[in-house]
């Protein structure tokens, strides 16, 4: 991804958005599969409630994926660059 250009990178986080909105209730019912056996598995609670989606949390990422879109591509550019006493920079 990191040599894609930016219009390549945001039309493949566009489609990712249109495909989890178009198949929305298939990736639900896979989903409640995954659940099921993660609890009969004996995992704890709150694990599985990170796997559990649900309509509105499906459409959240779906919005932050088209959100993403509209930041700027942070491809080789530095955060947090630091230029130490004796001249080396830390990143």
């Amino acid at each position: 991804m990191a040599n894609a250009n930016t219009a390549a990178k945001n039309n493949v986080l566009l489609a990712i958005a249109e495909r989890l909105d178009s198949e929305s209730e298939a990736i639900l019912k896979a989903n409640k599969l995954d659940v099921d056996s993660a609890r009969e598995s004996g995992m704890s609670d709150s694990l599985i409630d990170r796997l559990i989606l649900t309509p509105k949390r499906l459409e959240g990422m779906s919005a932050d994926l088209r959100k993403l879109v509209q930041l700027p591509d942070p491809i080789d550019e530095r955060f947090d660059e630091t230029v130490l006493p004796n001249g080396m920079k830390a990143f």
